[in-house]
């Protein structure tokens, strides 16, 4: 049986915005090695410095002074020990946005039940956003 290198399921991962003091969990998109071996994630190079990797879930949190004239760029390769996959994404900072303090009625919004709000995206993203 011929070994093929680990695949994106539904395509390589896409670029995202983030704005400067926020965090976002970026998660892959799905992947897959048809011979069943165990995939890993590897960084290609250096990640930016505001940037980790937990095996595919990266935790992204530029501080509110993040240079917003880069274009950071992260590498990385599916592996599945023998063969690899390379991929990539670019990272686009926003300028940092305080968050509207009221619902729209002019009253305080309620306190959160905890201090980050997690939805999920289309592009297989899960944002937590919360200011610091």
């Amino acid at each position: 049986m011929t070994n093929t290198p680990p695949r994106f399921v539904n395509g390589q991962p896409k670029n995202l915005n983030v704005r400067q003091g926020t965090t976002v969990l970026y998660f892959l998109p799905p992947y897959e090695d048809k011979e069943g071996l165990p995939v890993s994630i590897l960084n290609k190079g250096k990640l930016p410095s505001f940037v980790t990797n937990d095996n595919g879930i990266y935790t992204i949190t530029p501080s509110k002074r993040q240079s917003l004239s880069v274009v950071y760029q992260v590498d990385g390769y599916l592996s599945d020990g023998d063969l690899r996959t390379y991929f990539k994404f670019n990272i686009y900072v926003l300028k940092w946005k305080p968050s509207a303090p009221t619902n729209g009625t002019g009253k305080p919004l309620p306190e959160p039940l905890s201090p980050s709000v997690i939805a999920r995206n289309d592009d297989y993203n899960t944002k937590v956003e919360k200011g610091y």
